[in-house]
């Protein structure tokens, strides 16, 4: 959860790269956490990186179907 809340913090700063940074040790950690895919995802998308945040919010959907942010970031990708 720490990386989840450190990586929040940087969003909320509009510093998407450190966010990003957070949320992939995070996910380094627990590559199962949806959570932390679809705010990397969001954080992707703010620096216009819409690949990467079409492969996240596919990783989460995928497991989580009715994931509606990852389903919605995905749309945002595309």
């Amino acid at each position: 959860d720490e990386f989840r809340c450190r990586g929040n913090d940087y969003f909320a700063s509009k510093n998407y790269t450190a966010a990003i940074d957070e949320y992939s040790n995070g996910i380094k950690l627990k590559p199962q956490n949806g959570t932390l895919f679809a705010n990397r995802a969001e954080a992707y998308l703010r620096l216009f990186q819409f690949r990467n945040a079409l492969n996240d919010a596919e990783v989460v959907l995928k497991y989580e179907p009715s994931h509606l942010k990852a389903a919605y970031r995905k749309g945002k990708a595309l």
